[in-house]
């Protein structure tokens, strides 16, 4: 992919998230002011040990997918500024991370009392939610072990294989429509194997990073691999946010963490 092309490529990823997100939040606002939207009684709490000292806020779970709707447009257009004149091939995976991050606006139409549990509906908003948790850590594991100079001619493939590989899983993975979360989406049914999934390539992308620094030793090697851990941890937590704290420390970490990783990656490259 040439420079000119992904800088095309970029702003078109910039409008389209603007208009992801004015539709989810338009339609999400219709659906508030005629009382139509809120979890189930019955919705289930993923990962807090300390649940009684933190209770579900519905109205943080929402900020949490706005963040991210809005992230996704302030960072590609950072992205975009910074990176402009720069042909950063790990910027080009990074798009992919980004897309992950705005499905997760998704959720603002999952919460919609207006659909059944099991509509075709909900099931297939859930599985774009699952596809955009599938291709975030591989997009970053691609970034880290497909950076070199000899892999940017085959960027369009390997590109291509990770979206296709993330939506496969996305779309053919079961999903359990009786069990509704407290961050409004649907869990699925293998929802061990993707806990392990993300853990395994979370640690396989930190461990390469580990290994740049130390073939580098430089600066911004170091930058990214610490802003990369905070980025990930902030996401994780986002992910599964459902009550103010988790969201006030999530959006800190996340927000730290992605700047730092991209300050990163344009001080690596203003030596080369």
């Amino acid at each position: 992919m040439t420079l000119k092309i992904r800088n095309r490529f970029l702003i078109g990823l910039f409008v389209l998230f603007v208009l992801h997100g004015v539709f989810n939040v338009a339609f999400f606002v219709y659906e508030a002011l005629n009382a139509k939207v809120g979890l189930p009684v019955n919705a289930i709490r993923p990962f807090y040990i300390f649940a009684k000292m933190l209770p579900v806020a519905f109205p943080a779970v929402v900020a949490c997918a706005i963040f991210f709707m809005l992230y996704v447009c302030v960072c590609t257009l950072a992205v975009y500024l910074m990176f402009e004149k720069t042909q950063a091939i790990e910027i080009s995976y990074f798009s992919g991370f980004l897309i992950g991050c705005c499905f997760e606006g998704t959720r603002l139409l999952i919460c919609v009392k207006d659909f059944l549990p099991s509509s075709w509906f909900l099931l297939f908003m859930a599985r774009i939610v699952l596809t955009g948790r599938i291709l975030c850590p591989m997009s970053l594991l691609f970034a880290a072990i497909l950076r070199e100079n000899e892999q940017r001619q085959n960027f369009e493939r390997n590109f291509l294989i990770m979206l296709i590989v993330s939506a496969f899983l996305g779309l053919v993975l079961p999903m359990n429509s009786l069990e509704f979360s407290t961050t409004c989406t649907i869990l699925c049914g293998y929802r061990g194997i993707l806990i392990i999934y993300i853990i395994v390539v979370v640690l396989a992308t930190a461990l390469t990073l580990f290994m740049h620094y130390n073939q580098s030793k430089s600066n911004s090697s170091a930058l990214i691999l610490a802003s990369y851990v905070l980025m990930v941890i902030g996401y994780l937590i986002l992910c599964n946010a459902d009550n103010y704290f988790c969201l006030t420390v999530g959006v800190a970490m996340f927000s730290s963490g992605s700047m730092g990783y991209l300050k990163g990656l344009h001080s690596s490259y203003l030596w080369k």
